[in-house]
């Protein structure tokens, strides 16, 4: 006797037909195996319980898709399984070209400034603050018509914390960082005594 049917697969007819057969089996009327009777007790938790463990591989089935997943673990998971590191964050980089704009030096002592490392700047189309990331401690712009400087720009801002020991053996600290704000890896300088 095959107690269940390839054609009906859904959890209602599953268990509409486990009820038939039992009712057959130890003829009992419907009106006497009911949810109320012990084996029915049984029957409507294993029904509740493969409601779960469907549910439960739908789901699983669903987050396994790129284009459907929705948990944030879920989509952390696929990307490192494609290769991508997401959890680290990383700031734009660009280039700019700075030129002067021609307009009064009465304010500027000399023929050229000088654009020290780690001036920031607003990009006035998205609002967002640069850094610039010179490789030396500054760079001169003269001030005529064809100077031109092309330099590397990181996005955001840089920080300091100070910390002061106490001479304890291995003594550690806690750099805070506020929340929704993002710390670059291999953008962080450790200065002891004001050398790097």
């Amino acid at each position: 006797m095959n107690l269940f049917k390839k054609s009906r697969v859904l959890i209602q007819d599953l268990l509409n037909d486990t009820l038939e057969t039992v009712q057959l089996k130890y003829n009992q009327a419907s009106q006497l195996f009911t949810v109320a009777s012990t084996w029915g007790q049984i029957i409507f938790v294993l029904e509740n319980l493969s409601q779960l463990i469907l549910y439960f591989i739908e789901d699983s089935i669903t987050e396994l898709n790129m284009r459907e997943a929705n948990r944030e673990t879920s989509i952390y998971g696929l990307a490192a399984l494609a290769g991508h590191n997401p959890t680290r964050s990383v700031a734009s980089r660009g280039e700019i070209e700075i030129s002067w704009n021609g307009k009064d030096t009465s304010e500027v002592g000399g023929n050229s400034i000088l654009l020290p490392k780690g001036t920031t700047v607003k990009c006035l189309n998205n609002g967002m603050r640069y850094t610039l990331n010179l490789a030396s401690d500054y760079v001169r712009l003269n001030l005529d018509k064809t100077s031109t400087v092309r330099l590397q720009i990181i996005q955001g801002v840089y920080e300091s914390q100070e910390f002061t020991a106490d001479g304890t053996p291995l003594q550690s600290f806690n750099v805070l960082i506020i929340s929704l704000k993002f710390m670059i890896p291999y953008m962080i300088c450790l200065m002891i005594q004001n050398h790097a």
